[in-house]
Parts: structure tokens; sequence; C-alpha cells
């Protein structure tokens, strides 16, 4: 069988984009006290449920990155819809690595009113400049009432009990 031309190459670690999200929120606002402890108000699930469109939307994304090497990185981010199309201009900033950079930093991309004309899905995303878009987070964006909002699953804090890990759980035969 012969061998593609082609073979795959790893890319250097220059090369690598300069940092990794770990995790990212979409919430309506962000808040460091002073002790450094973040407050996160109005964090979304899967979907936002709006009465009505067209509707102005005022949102901020909440993340944690790795950073692969020391110093400033610049990213570009853009928020589009499920067509692609821009909801917002791209920007490019600059973020900063943490002293140690082993450490996860947090990134917060401050709030940015657009208007939505109607149901989509948006999506945050982000690259180094000339870098390929990923997704940072996602999320529909549906017209509805009440009657849309899921229902919660709260689970009484009386029904649940931690247990040494050599037990075996609650009803189970050995």
């Amino acid at each position: 069988m012969p061998q593609s031309k082609h073979r795959r190459r790893t890319p250097s670690r220059a090369e690598e984009p300069p940092l990794k999200i770990t995790i990212a929120l979409l919430c309506d606002d962000v808040r460091r006290e002073s002790n450094g402890k973040e407050l996160l108000i109005g964090v979304y699930g899967n979907r936002i449920i709006l009465p009505s469109f067209p509707m102005a939307l005022n949102l901020t994304v909440w993340m944690r990155a790795l950073f692969r090497r020391p110093g400033p990185a610049k990213i570009e981010v853009r928020v589009i819809d499920d067509r692609g199309q821009a909801i917002l201009p791209t920007i490019t900033a600059e973020v900063l690595s943490p002293p140690e950079i082993k450490d996860e930093s947090t990134i917060i991309l401050g709030a940015a009113p657009f208007q939505l004309h109607g149901p989509a899905r948006i999506a945050y995303q982000w690259r180094p400049p000339d870098g390929e878009w990923k997704e940072i987070v996602g999320i529909k964006v549906e017209q509805g009432g009440p009657e849309k909002i899921g229902k919660e699953i709260n689970v009484p804090s009386s029904t649940v009990s931690a247990q040494p890990s050599s037990q075996s759980p609650a009803g189970a035969q050995r």
C-alpha cells in the first residue's frame, strides 16, 4: 500500500495557541471583590428565553485559561450567530499570563450590548491573530415565557450523605 506524500506535522510550541480555555460560563455580570473572590451574576445554562424579539442583550463571559507560555498574549474575540454572521465586531485583546505559568487564570470578557432580531444560537469565539477560530461558549436564544423554562432539580441536603469509598452505596448488594 503506497504511503501518503503528506504527513501530518506536529505544531511546534511556538505555533500552539498561547492559552487553552478550560471552562467558560455565560452570565449577566461578573464582579470581583477586594479579596479576589469573583461573583458570577445570572449564569445561563443551556439557553436564554426572551419574551420577544428584537431584544437587546448584554452578556459577560467568565472563563478559566491555562497559559502555555509566560507574558502577554494577543487574542481576537468575536460573537457570531448560527449562520456565521457577526453579531459584534471582532476585537483584539491582550491577556496576561499568571506569574506561575502552571496556574490557571481567570479572563473576563466584559459585557458588550448587542441586538438579536430572532431566535438563534450565538457563539463567542477566540483565536490567536491569524489562527483558527475556537468556540469559547455558545447558547441558544429562544422566545417564550415561563412555560419554556425548565424545572430545577433540587436535591434536599438531608438526602445527600457522604460515605467512605470502601462502603458500598446504600441499597447495593455485596
